[in-house]
């Protein structure tokens, strides 16, 4: 059946939404009560409802007895949802390892994440196919696939990975896109990590395979500090398909990565974090 909206309105009944994450081609809320409706495609079980039929109309998430949602990302025909009680919980397509459950089945109800930290989950991020969250903490664990997870393109099936920052640092939001992790740290640095093919980790690097590129550096999964306005600290953070922005603590918008002309008028990806013609800004988000 379709998937599509006919009106562009969601139907939420007499509940209102108070969070909202669009995947690649589903979307998820948590509404007022705790609770979640998705809608959208569901042909891997995104929706999490039970079944693999298309919804365009919001359908309710089972997330078990006395378990509401907290925080919820919905990513590459999966999705992830922190419960009420620090637990993750994943349901939809497991490419790669992605639900976190020790296997690489979809499930289309939600199976809560093996992630081995013995903590509570406190934010969560769903790039591509790997999935990563912050704990009570401050430390980052991911699992699934790419980079995001660890430092070669296959699955984590066996409990998570730890992102390793610099000493005493820990992470207060993240945010993460295909290929790409970036974190807010606690002194209100960045770091990004994953793959650079276009200068995306803002430390003046890139990673791409193209000969005329100037490129010569690797992927990885460890950290690298993002070289933001001296004496600037970040207060919020997107990122997009190849490239990175950052909202800094005098409400300047700074870009890096990939760019069709949109960062400096140019075509040409830019290794370090570019000041844009932007003033006053709280928070950012890129769209698809």
């Amino acid at each position: 059946g379709s998937f599509s909206l006919s009106n562009g309105t969601v139907d939420l009944g007499n509940r209102m939404a108070a969070a909202i994450s669009d995947g690649n081609t589903h979307n998820c809320a948590i509404l007022d009560d705790g609770s979640v409706n998705c809608w959208g495609r569901n042909n891997v079980g995104q929706l999490g409802d039970g079944s693999n039929a298309n919804r365009n109309a919001p359908v309710s998430v089972d997330l078990g007895t006395n378990t509401t949602a907290v925080a919820i990302s919905a990513g590459t025909d999966y999705t992830c949802a922190i419960t009420n009680t620090g637990a993750v919980m994943c349901w939809g397509g497991n490419f790669y390892g992605v639900l976190g459950d020790g296997t690489t089945s979809n499930s289309n109800v939600p199976v809560e994440v093996n992630h081995s930290t013995g903590m509570r989950a406190v934010a969560i991020a769903t790039p591509g196919y790997g999935a990563c969250a912050i704990f009570e903490n401050g430390s980052v664990y991911c699992w699934g696939q790419s980079y995001t997870a660890t430092a070669i393109n296959g699955p984590v099936t066996n409990g998570s990975v730890h992102i390793d920052f610099a000493v005493g640092r820990t992470a207060v939001a993240i945010d993460g896109t295909s290929d790409h992790m970036c974190a807010i740290l606690d002194n209100g640095s960045m770091n990004c990590w994953g793959v650079n093919t276009y200068g995306q980790w803002g430390d003046g690097s890139c990673s791409s395979v193209i000969p005329s590129s100037g490129c010569d550096g690797e992927n990885s999964n460890t950290p690298v500090h993002v070289n933001l306005s001296t004496g600037s600290s970040a207060i919020s953070i997107s990122t997009g398909a190849g490239s990175t922005c950052a909202i800094l603590d005098n409400y300047s918008l700074q870009c890096w990565g990939q760019q069709s002309g949109e960062f400096d008028g140019t075509s040409d990806s830019i290794l370090l974090p570019h000041t844009m013609n932007f003033t006053d800004g709280a928070d950012i988000a890129y769209s698809d």
